[in-house]
């Protein structure tokens, strides 16, 4: 027959109960007090955050995914995560890198994801694995939009595959149209446009500023203007009337002659330095830069312009300005290079004329130069010198 407890072990009992009562309301406290910092971690994080179950179904998001993705929470909940962002192409591996994330292992990886109106982004992926008492029951996806990095990236790449073509034996025409397909391939321009200094070439036929006498867009400067020297884009030619630009008139001649060190505005429909609103307004264009093309001592050699349906950024505006300086470093190196191939060729002229005989030889004695007079003192056409080593035609004099 079992005994009654006594009163000291009833007592006993009740003090155990409500220990474990008050230890299990703590746990629970503190459980909730848990989650809701994790809550306010996840919702005020600048980062989008998704909580995903066991099969990858979303549960919730905070604000900063549904402004990344375009999504409302309410929309989404119960729905896919890779069915819903995952572009088509990247799909398959979208779904690995969750398999992976639910074998519990943590991943973190570049990729692109699909906005609600079917836009790619690029974003930086972290999946954290949740796992509780050793089961795994879901998953955190973090999302960060590397776009602006990404396009930064392809941007230097393009700057430098345009820096090494540019070391290339071309024209210096060529290379101007390099640099302007360049800037709107680089920096997405509708076009862009290259003028150099050179003398005024059209002023008594056909040039539309000279005719100007009145008003701001005279030109004063009879003796050297802005010629057109290439154009990519949306206009090509090389024609009208912005072939030739007088220094000090309209957008780009202020920029040549240092009235503005620099020209900038992303709102060329309203800007009063514009004068062809409507014009701007019918292509949709937003921003224009301009940006003056100098020599070693600062003196205006040309100008380098865009016009844009996009806004552009201080660091847009700068990438330009870097361009800018490639072109011209290119037009001084190839000023320099003409002007040594002038002073070549009247010191090749001169030794033609002499009345000796005058050669030029490399380090292994072959001949590189010689004038018509060595021919006739060694009996030996042009042909049957070039290349020869002195040594052959010096043997023959004295034998």
């Amino acid at each position: 027959m079992a005994t009654k407890p006594t009163y000291e072990e009833l007592e006993q009992k009740v003090k155990i109960l409500e220990k474990e009562f008050f230890e299990r309301k703590k746990t629970e406290e503190d459980l909730r007090h848990q989650k809701k910092r994790l809550e306010s971690l996840i919702e005020y994080s600048s980062l989008a955050i998704v909580n995903l179950d066991e099969q990858h179904n979303i549960i919730s998001c905070n604000r900063d995914f549904e402004k990344l993705f375009d999504f409302k929470e309410s929309d989404i909940v119960g729905r896919n995560l890779d069915e819903l962002i995952s572009g088509q192409e990247d799909l398959g591996n979208a779904i690995s890198y969750t398999k992976k994330t639910f074998m519990g292992k943590a991943i973190h990886r570049a990729g692109k994801r699909r906005k609600k109106d079917g836009e790619l982004i690029d974003v930086e992926i972290v999946g954290v694995p949740v796992i509780i008492d050793g089961k795994l029951i879901g998953a955190f996806g973090i999302y960060q939009d590397i776009s602006d990095r990404k396009r930064e990236e392809k941007r230097i790449e393009g700057l430098n595959r345009l820096k090494e073509a540019l070391l290339g034996p071309e024209t210096l025409a060529k290379k101007m149209k390099r640099i302007t397909d360049g800037v709107v391939d680089i920096l997405g321009a509708d076009f862009a446009r290259i003028w150099l200094t050179r003398p005024g070439d059209l002023c008594d036929s056909g040039c539309t500023h000279a005719e100007v006498n009145e008003g701001p867009p005279v030109c004063h400067h009879r003796d050297k203007c802005l010629h057109l020297t290439a154009s990519s884009g949306r206009y090509t030619h090389m024609d009208g009337a912005h072939g030739r630009v007088p220094f000090g008139c309209y957008k780009i001649g202020r920029v040549a002659a240092a009235a503005e060190p620099g020209f900038l505005t992303n709102d060329v429909t309203h800007d009063p330095r514009v004068h062809k609103h409507e014009w701007a307004r019918e292509l949709g264009l937003v921003s224009f830069a301009g940006c003056r093309l100098v020599s070693y001592d600062g003196a205006p050699i040309g100008v380098l312009a865009l016009f844009s349906k996009q806004v552009l950024s201080l660091k847009e505006e700068a990438l330009l300005q870097t361009i800018a300086g490639t072109a011209s470093q290119v037009i001084l190196v190839n000023k320099s290079l003409e002007a040594l191939r002038e002073s070549e060729e009247k010191y090749r002229t001169i030794l033609e004329r002499i009345e000796d005989g005058y050669y030029e030889v490399d380090l292994a004695g072959n001949l590189t130069f010689f004038n018509d007079v060595l021919c006739e003192i060694v009996g030996y056409s042009r042909d049957e010198l070039m290349g020869m080593n002195n040594r052959q035609f010096m043997d023959k004099d004295n034998a």
